[in-house]
């Protein structure tokens, strides 16, 4: 009997605002070196590179989220577990 789940793929929800975050990051670096300041003490750049950790954090956060449910299932489903190397 074969068990399987499937491996969604987080990313795809927030693909569309990793980018358009990430690109309008590149834009405050661009404009900060332009203008001379510092990546440090550029405001816009710092604000917007927040934005995109958060935005990986939550990705993050919901890999671990799917994992800790799956394994939950498992464990409480099941009584024994197998693990085969398949590259062997």
């Amino acid at each position: 009997m074969e068990h399987g789940f499937l491996n969604p793929r987080f990313t795809n929800q927030e693909a569309q605002t990793l980018k358009r975050e990430q690109r309008k990051l590149s834009k405050r670096k661009r404009e900060a070196k332009k203008r001379g300041v510092p990546l440090s003490e550029a405001k816009n750049y710092q604000k917007q590179k927040l934005k995109v950790a958060r935005i990986h954090e939550k990705i993050a956060n919901r890999r671990n989220d799917f994992l800790n449910k799956v394994s939950k299932e498992l464990i409480e489903n099941h009584d024994v577990l197998f693990y085969r190397n398949l590259k062997s």
